[in-house]
């Protein structure tokens, strides 16, 4: 029984671990190639010059990079320049909460990944942003990617080996991304609770961990290995 528990937290263990490494991976390439975009156009930002061009450049981007749905150039009041999705130019996205926190914390040597949200196209997902300013460091728009939630879906479902089995993503603020396999009773719940295992991982401050209790969101007795996209 003990070989058994011990083989188990390592098969586990390996398991986060690998969704760690690709989505990291993934998140890595998306942040330099949004930091690409902005230094190609941070000359002519409020009005990109050969807009068709942009188009065709974040579509390609879009295209190479299997983690990410959608690229989009955003100028100072949250207008849509240029998208690899023609349908959202000229949308308005101020109002969005990762066009916002970008607005209040204008680096742009720092990587804003935003809570889950609905995008206007129906997906539940995150964005991840880069925020451009002028030489006088103020705000003049943002580059952002919607991260695809189906590529990162045939990842969990690569690493779940028994029936019985469910693996998830969480944003660091506590809100479930995703999971594997679907379960509406828990999309989008906030598992940053008292008891929780994501709380109990977080406070440990390790990067990796695995744990043994009660899942909170449904009362299962559970055996969890988590790990922490830094």
């Amino acid at each position: 029984y003990r070989e058994t528990e011990r083989d188990e937290r390592a098969r586990l263990a390996a398991g986060a671990q690998a969704v760690d490494g690709n989505l990291s991976r993934q998140l890595y390439g998306a942040w330099h190639a949004l930091q690409s975009i902005r230094e190609d156009y941070s000359g002519a930002w409020i009005t990109p010059a050969a807009p068709e061009r942009a188009v065709r450049r974040l579509a390609a981007l879009s295209d190479a990079m299997p983690g990410v749905r959608t690229i989009s150039m955003l100028d100072r009041d949250g207008r849509v320049m240029a998208s690899n999705r023609v349908e959202l130019i000229g949308r308005l996205f101020a109002d969005r909460a990762y066009f916002q926190h970008a607005r209040a914390n204008p680096d742009p040597g720092r990587a804003q990944l935003s809570p889950p949200l609905r995008t206007s196209l129906g997906v539940y997902s995150l964005n991840l942003t880069a925020v451009h300013t002028d030489r006088d460091g103020r705000f003049e728009g943002v580059v952002t990617a919607t991260i695809d939630p189906d590529y990162f879906q045939t990842v969990l479902q690569g690493v779940l080996y028994s029936d019985d089995m469910w693996a998830a993503i969480a944003h660091s603020g506590g809100q479930l991304v995703m999971n594997e396999p679907p379960n509406e009773r828990i999309a989008g719940m906030n598992i940053d609770q008292p008891g929780s295992f994501f709380r109990r991982h977080r406070d440990s401050g390790q990067t990796a961990s695995v744990l043994e209790g009660i899942v909170l969101a449904t009362g299962d007795a559970r055996i969890m290995a988590q790990h922490t996209i830094l």
